[in-house]
């Protein structure tokens, strides 16, 4: 099984709008609805909590998947809201619902969003 950019947003709130025209919805927005934001999700909005984990349980308890990739991107898509504090309890709240993989193996990645400010990596080439 392979988890990538989950972007868990715990802020997610169904019936708020989906269609907000901002960088992000699916959250505070409860008024003249266009459309409204599903209990399992709804695109383009970030993952709702109760989505992830129900797909996590249902994979730790399938007997066909013995490894789990998880490559990172699990804070939501919110990155005025990034500190230290808030990618770390993201990054807990995460790591916390894969702890259901008991019987498999788990190989985690960092995403380019696990960072502050987001997509800031040292990256260090050698040209030969």
């Amino acid at each position: 099984m392979h988890l990538t950019d989950i972007h868990l947003d715990k802020y997610y709130l169904v019936g708020s709008e989906a269609d907000c025209g901002d960088f992000l919805c699916c959250r505070d927005i409860t008024n003249n609805i266009k459309e409204s934001a599903g209990e399992w999700g709804t695109y383009p909005c970030d993952l709702p909590l109760n989505a992830f984990s129900f797909l996590t349980e249902v994979g730790a308890n399938d007997d066909e998947i013995d490894l789990l990739y998880y490559t990172g991107d699990s804070v939501p898509h919110d990155l005025w809201q990034y500190t230290k504090d808030y990618i770390i309890n993201t990054t807990k709240t995460v790591s916390n619902t894969l702890k259901q993989f008991t019987n498999k193996i788990v190989i985690p990645a960092v995403g380019n969003h696990e960072s502050i400010p987001a997509n800031w990596f040292v990256i260090y080439l050698t040209v030969n």
